[in-house]
């Protein structure tokens, strides 16, 4: 028998601010290349669902360049608390083009 759960909110996770401030942009802004990737995004979610996570707290980031599996075992990120809205909240994404 299949497990069903009901999904309530779905976010998505990123290290890259440069990345979440093109999701927040009209994709006119931005360069072609670019726009055609982020309008994608776009209209499969809301900007509402993307966060920032920093790279020390990214679990992604222990098994992308490999780890060794006893590291992983101890490892709080990838068996601890997982990353929550409430850390997204801590971050506010800015505008590296308005920013300078």
């Amino acid at each position: 028998m299949a497990l069903r759960l009901e999904i309530s909110k779905t976010y998505f996770w990123s290290d890259s601010k440069i990345v979440l401030s093109w999701i927040k942009k009209q994709s006119s802004q931005l360069k072609t290349f670019v726009a055609n990737r982020v309008t994608k995004i776009q209209d499969l979610s809301c900007d509402e669902q993307w966060c920032y996570v920093s790279l020390v707290d990214n679990p992604a980031d222990l098994i992308s360049p490999g780890v060794n599996p006893s590291k992983l075992l101890e490892s709080h990120l990838w068996w601890g608390k997982l990353v929550s809205k409430e850390l997204a909240d801590k971050e506010e994404i800015v505008d590296p083009e308005s920013s300078l």
